[in-house]
Formats: structure tokens, sequence, C-alpha cells
């Protein structure tokens, strides 16, 4: 592993991170619900790979996964409801990350509170 602490300064770095920034912001929650979804950026901004919460040691993952990216790094979550470890090609981390601001915009007008980990389990 060659692991890394990503930044607000790394989801910067994101080439449509102004626009993005602004519609989640808009949602008006608390910084750490907000970097939540700029995390999406972050990584993709990055070159995709492995995102674990910083709780979270990935201590039993298969030795055959050292190295590379599970499914041909499609998106892959490995929690069933929180989204601590995460893995995925760059493309697919924007995906993702533009996928759940679409949705947060639309579901936030109703439900008032939708973070990354409803989304991801809808």
């Amino acid at each position: 592993y060659n692991p890394r602490v990503l930044r607000l300064d790394d989801a910067k770095r994101h080439p449509d991170f102004e626009r993005l920034n602004e519609a989640v912001r808009k949602f008006k929650y608390n910084e750490y619900e907000t970097m939540c979804y700029l995390r999406y950026f972050a990584m993709a901004a990055s070159g995709g790979g492995y995102m674990s919460d910083y709780d979270v040691a990935p201590l039993n993952m298969p030795v055959s996964l050292y190295g590379e990216l599970p499914h041909k790094g499609d998106f892959t979550t490995f929690g069933h409801i929180v989204p601590s470890l995460l893995a995925g090609r760059s493309e697919e981390w924007d995906r993702i990350g533009r996928r759940l601001v679409e949705e947060g915009t639309k579901k936030i007008q109703v439900a008032g509170v939708f973070s990354d980990m409803f989304a991801l389990n809808k």
C-alpha cells in the first residue's frame, strides 16, 4: 500500500470542482457531510484507487487484490451500509460523485438530509 491523506486541495484539482462544490454547499450540511461528498472528486482528481475512512484498516483483503482494483476498476463498495472502504478507477469516482450530487440535489428538497451513505444504499 501507498497510503495518502486526501484533503480539500485534492478535490480542488478536479476540473469541475467549483460547480460541484457550489452544488454540494447548497445542501447546507456541516463540514463533515460536505467533505463526504467532495471526497469522491478528490479521489477522481488523484487517479482513483482505494479509499477508506481514517478509522478503517482493510486487514482482511485478499493478497490477490494488492496492486489492482477489484471488478476491473468499476466502483466497488466493501461495506453494506457505511461507505467506509471504496475502490474504483478515476472515471468511476467522478461518475459516482456526480451522480451523488445529482441525487442529493433532488432528495435534499424532500428529505432535508441525503448523505452519501443514504445515496449509496438506494
